[in-house]
């Protein structure tokens, strides 16, 4: 799958910057053995968030996203749609270049 996301930052120079975003992407998947059936996936995320920058180049964040991920399956004259939802949070450390 091919993500890409935007972020919309409200303190990006400050030592306390909540942000807020969305995740979009695609893909296409794949069965064992299963030949003739396609499979591609569409995934929607959106996004809150807390960052804590330490220094202009390196910060901690806390995110929680809900994504939405819609499967779609054919295979001869059969065609599915299946939608999943996880939530997803997510704590980690970066680098600013």
């Amino acid at each position: 799958m091919l993500d890409i996301g935007f972020n919309g930052h409200f303190n990006p120079r400050g030592t306390f910057d909540p942000y807020a975003g969305v995740d979009i992407g695609g893909g296409i998947c794949q069965f064992p053995g299963g030949e003739g059936i396609t499979c591609t996936v569409a995934k929607v995320a959106p996004k809150l968030g807390f960052r804590y920058n330490f220094s202009e180049s390196f910060f901690a964040y806390m995110q929680g996203e809900y994504q939405f991920q819609t499967y779609q399956i054919s295979g001869g004259s059969d065609s599915t749609s299946e939608t999943y939802e996880n939530p997803v949070a997510l704590v980690g450390l970066g680098v600013r270049w």
